[in-house]
């Protein structure tokens, strides 16, 4: 019986001694998480119509971050992890809402877009027929087509990818064909 009862308090603190180690690696893990620093390099041509001084002030200051000149004229922010995490969350949010209102439009040109999980591959439907031959209808869908690739762009600068090139592809909604395909944001060079 005391045999027993020794067996069973040794299990019991063995598993208690795990649990404890457990819970601590657990608080560590979070707190490297935490301390885990993300850096992202923004050109200088990102800044081509603002001071870029004064833009990354705000913004770092907004969001709490650190900024640094490059000798490039590039910027690098830092910040940790959980809050690059934190602005990718809010951009995505915001570009999908921005591709519903495109898509949602009273004019009914654009039928839908369709993207990636990166933004770095963009689909516009359209009734082939209208793009083709209403210039209003031409000029919206130009002008979506900017508005997505530019979008992506800066989802996949801010999420770290060196020269982002986004697709933008134009589909017509009956056939499922791809009318125009563009690159963002070469094709605007």
């Amino acid at each position: 019986m005391k045999q027993r009862f020794v067996a069973i308090t040794s299990i019991l603190v063995l598993l208690l001694s795990l649990a404890a180690c457990t819970r601590n690696s657990d608080k560590t893990e979070i707190a490297n998480l935490n301390e885990a620093k993300v850096s992202v390099s923004l050109p200088a041509s990102f800044f081509a119509d603002h001071p870029p001084e004064e833009v990354i002030a705000a913004y770092a200051e907004e969001k709490g971050i650190t900024a640094s000149v490059n000798e490039d004229g590039s910027y690098t922010l830092t910040m940790f992890k959980a809050q690059h995490d934190e602005q990718m969350s809010e951009m995505r949010q915001g570009i999908k809402e921005s591709f519903s209102e495109m898509a949602a439009d009273e004019t009914g040109i654009i039928k839908e877009i369709k993207h990636n999980d990166h933004f770095s591959d963009i689909t516009i439907v359209v009734n082939r027929a209208d793009y083709e031959n209403d210039f209003l209808a031409a000029v919206s869908v130009g002008t979506a087509v900017f508005v997505c690739g530019l979008q992506g762009w800066m989802y996949n600068l801010f999420n770290g990818t060196k020269d982002p090139k986004i697709t933008i592809n134009i589909q017509d909604a009956n056939s499922g064909k791809i009318i125009h395909s563009t690159i963002y944001p070469d094709d605007y060079a």
